[in-house]
């Protein structure tokens, strides 16, 4: 449903239920709002009925549409995060996306989707899919998308595992429990890793994790089920940015404030969630 300031209802593609029981499932919600095809307006990127949809911002009408990849049967046995091994549908039931430069343009085109938690899929803006990677490692909720190398191609990391824009694996992060619920990139602007570009990311039970991007671990602090990661310049008066952590579970978790080199400085316990 797209909305005016004035919280008067534009569009609505598909309609509206008075199910309840469906609210209670849990997914990474397939939607991007992006402008795809360059012609000034935002489209509204998502998944519906094992279909990939780019709609137009201005009517909800379907501009694109494509059937989401098939789960090719000589996967299964080898596929991760499904009960028995068996993926449940003939298609892939399309989780979070991103926007991607795979292909190296001049503005980003390239659109991602996933499985949860196993398989991702490289769609480009005709939604024709260039490639797909199946994970040995648990993909995390949303993969990130960042050029690492300078080339002008995004590469992908994808929970623990660093592909390249042809979706091979280039690295991975020597963890292979639980995974990665949230990825923020960063620098180090002071201390002995100064310069040194960095993912900050939490992991669950991992706890925070801080890698460079070549996949080392430069921190890890198991503060319990860590779920969501914050970098910005909230202490004007020191170097670099510093970092919020928050844990859950299932409830308000603890918040943890870490300085610009991954030094916790401080916890606390929320009243509120």
């Amino acid at each position: 449903t797209a909305f005016d300031l004035d919280g008067n209802i534009l569009w609505q593609h598909g309609e509206p239920t008075d199910n309840h029981d469906i609210g209670t499932i849990s997914a990474d919600m397939p939607m991007q709002i992006y402008d795809i095809d360059g012609d000034g307006f935002d489209e509204v990127i998502t998944a519906k009925n094992f279909e990939v949809l780019i709609l137009d911002g201005r009517t909800g009408e379907v501009k694109k549409r494509a059937k989401a990849p098939f789960s090719t049967p000589e996967e299964d046995g080898t596929i991760i995060g499904v009960p028995d091994k068996i993926y449940a549908f003939d298609r892939i039931n399309p989780d979070g996306m991103r926007i991607c430069n795979f292909r190296g343009l001049e503005k980003p085109r390239d659109i991602l989707i996933k499985d949860r938690y196993c398989r991702v899929y490289a769609l480009n803006d005709d939604l024709e899919v260039m490639w797909h990677f199946q994970s040995d490692k648990n993909t995390g909720h949303f993969p990130f998308a960042i050029d690492i190398n300078g080339d002008g191609h995004d590469e992908l990391l994808v929970g623990y595992n660093m592909l390249d824009c042809h979706g091979n694996k280039m690295w991975t992060m020597p963890v292979n429990e639980d995974h990665i619920d949230e990825i923020v990139p960063g620098r180090f602007e002071s201390g002995p890793h100064k310069g040194t570009k960095f993912f900050a990311c939490v992991a669950g039970k991992e706890g925070f994790l801080i890698s460079d991007f070549n996949g080392k671990l430069l921190k890890k602090d198991g503060i319990g089920h860590a779920q969501r990661v914050s970098l910005a310049n909230y202490l004007p008066n020191r170097p670099g940015y510093e970092m919020v952590v928050v844990n859950f579970w299932g409830h308000q978790g603890i918040i943890y404030f870490y300085d610009s080199e991954g030094n916790q400085l401080w916890e606390m316990e929320n009243e509120l969630n």
